[in-house]
């Protein structure tokens, strides 16, 4: 791959993204600072507005990084089931990021869309659930300890979440948010220790195993790679 290539796989799909804002922004009436400016900056709130928000949000990218990076780039060290696992992985965590970032349950489907965010959350645990019985021979093959905290600790925000009104009452607003998006953010760090761990530990073997293997830092695997690599 050349130079010029590369260039165009980092501009183009940015490129694409600020042209379909501003057109967006024309055809919406809507203007351009609102997509561009930082929300702080745009609503004059203070800096610190939401910044453990932010840092879920950081968390669940690198999570999607360390999966996609290891399924896209590491081909040669991983086999065929792991690289699908993580590939998926990365999948997964990028639709919980953007639910996450866009609000999609909670503003998105029910504001817009006149959709109960309850529906996409139950379509969550069936995901989740398919993935866990798809993969479950390879989770069980490393530490699967901070997947487990992920999936509880998330399970627990869930259902402070639904919590009938009358017990939430009990409690004060800050109380509340601190009970609820707590377990939310611990759940997203462990997932991403989980992940992190197990790309660490894969990848390990897969160098002992593969010593000549060499690693192209910008190609992804490419249809033959696939076709060569087994488990």
């Amino acid at each position: 791959m050349n130079k010029t290539q590369r260039l165009i796989q980092i501009w183009l799909p940015i490129l694409i993204v600020l042209g379909m804002t501003k057109l967006f922004s024309v055809a919406a009436d809507i203007p351009l600072r609102q997509f561009m400016l930082d929300p702080t900056e745009f609503m004059h709130a203070p800096f610190y507005t939401g910044i453990l928000a932010n840092l879920g949000i950081l968390l669940w990218a690198a999570t999607a990084s360390i999966c996609l990076f290891t399924a896209l780039f590491l081909p040669q060290l991983v086999g065929k089931a792991w690289r699908d696992f993580f590939l998926v992985s990365g999948l997964l965590t990028l639709l919980l990021l953007f639910d996450d970032l866009l609000r999609i349950h909670d503003e998105i489907l029910p504001v817009y869309l006149g959709i109960k965010g309850d529906i996409l959350g139950i379509g969550y645990v069936f995901l989740i659930t398919l993935y866990l019985l798809r993969y479950r021979t390879l989770i069980i093959q490393y530490p699967y300890t901070f997947l487990i905290l992920a999936l509880g600790l998330f399970g627990l925000s869930v259902a402070l979440d639904v919590a009938p009104v009358a017990l939430k009452h009990r409690f004060a607003v800050a109380d509340l948010l601190l009970f609820e998006d707590s377990p939310k953010l611990l759940g997203i760090a462990n997932w991403l220790a989980y992940f992190a761990h197990l790309s660490a530990s894969v990848v390990t073997k897969g160098k002992l195993t593969a010593p000549e293997a060499r690693v192209d830092d910008w190609a992804p695997a490419t249809t033959s790679d696939r076709a060569s690599n087994t488990v």
